[in-house]
């Protein structure tokens, strides 16, 4: 592409927004949503649906991504932002939200994996990501208000980095039983739990056989569990078990000082009796293991227990009458 053909920002400061960085190209890539509500379970099949009825997309470079940092038009601010352990109701709480059109939701953008991923350097990575986040934060209607992002499960791994960028943000940190998230990736793994998928090894994990892909997981799931641990003590984190949804997530609403109408929370509540990430089926019911794969989760779940009670404690040491963000339990 020549350089002269790269769009300038006036030619797309509105309702366009960018889904994916190109490190090698160094180009960013953009499509035009409009008014799309985007209520996909995740932000790559909203850019399909888009793309149905807006095919055209646009190329720039880094440097004009950077630009929209100082945008002046109106903007909408990080409400909160997700992260989890995979397998733990995060695209439930997700699609919960996604039935207010007050709220824009992002659920796990390519674009922010792209530039966490990158040979940038560190505060180049910090200025795309408050690039990319207030490109994503544009207020295409009127009725939005509300902005928020779920990260991938493997970005705990740049937990500070992203910190260091979104320093006041809130942060809801999910997790769930080892032996239950063992089994989802068992029936079906998540790429994070497959050696080698992932762009940047950020779990670094050695002497297990390429084939023991339990054995793997549960090591990947010990590492999620121990950043989160670590930082879930941090100021305005919340710690949620999946066991506590969907009821808890009306609660997390109330200490961000959200309103919803009551239509709003039944949509919410209705939403619920559907599959998270299929919303036309109901959920499914529990996959049935063959006697020596569910002894092999266990074996592996159990050796996880501690961190997963760790992680339970911190909840229970939240907990206080005050209603602030960091001591809902």
């Amino acid at each position: 592409m020549n350089p002269a053909d790269l769009c300038k920002p006036t030619s797309f400061p509105h309702k366009w927004i960018p889904v994916s960085l190109s490190e090698q190209k160094k180009l960013v890539t953009w499509v035009y949503a409009g008014n799309k509500h985007l209520d996909e379970p995740f932000f790559e099949d909203s850019v399909k649906v888009i793309k149905q009825t807006s095919p055209e997309v646009k190329e720039t470079s880094i440097d004009e991504l950077l630009k929209q940092k100082t945008r002046t038009d109106q903007q909408i601010l990080p409400t909160a932002f997700i992260f989890h352990i995979s397998r733990c109701g995060s695209t439930l709480i997700m699609q919960m939200l996604a039935q207010s059109r007050k709220n824009v939701i992002y659920a796990e953008p390519p674009l922010l994996d792209d530039i966490l991923s990158s040979t940038l350097r560190n505060e180049q990575k910090i200025a795309a990501l408050q690039a990319a986040v207030a490109a994503m934060g544009q207020k295409r209607t009127d009725d939005q208000i509300n902005l928020f992002i779920k990260w991938d499960s493997w970005h705990l791994a740049f937990y500070q980095l992203i910190r260091k960028a979104f320093p006041m943000v809130p942060v809801l940190f999910l997790y769930r039983q080892p032996l239950e998230v063992l089994k989802s990736h068992r029936k079906m793994r998540g790429r994070h739990m497959v050696p080698g998928m992932l762009k940047a090894d950020v779990f670094n994990i050695k002497n297990i056989p390429p084939y023991d892909l339990d054995g793997y997981s549960a090591a990947v799931l010990s590492q999620l569990y121990q950043w989160m641990i670590s930082y879930s003590s941090h100021e305005n984190t919340q710690l949620i078990n999946y066991s506590a949804l969907p009821g808890k997530l009306f609660r997390v609403i109330e200490s961000l000082g959200l309103y919803y109408s009551d239509d709003e929370l039944e949509a919410m509540r209705q939403r619920t009796k559907t599959h998270s990430k299929q919303p036309l089926k109901a959920p499914r019911p529990d996959y049935q293991f063959e006697k020596e794969q569910l002894e092999r989760l266990e074996g592996l779940s159990l050796s996880l227990s501690d961190l997963f009670w760790q992680l339970e404690h911190l909840v229970s040491s939240k907990r206080s009458p005050e209603s602030s963000l960091n001591d809902l339990g």
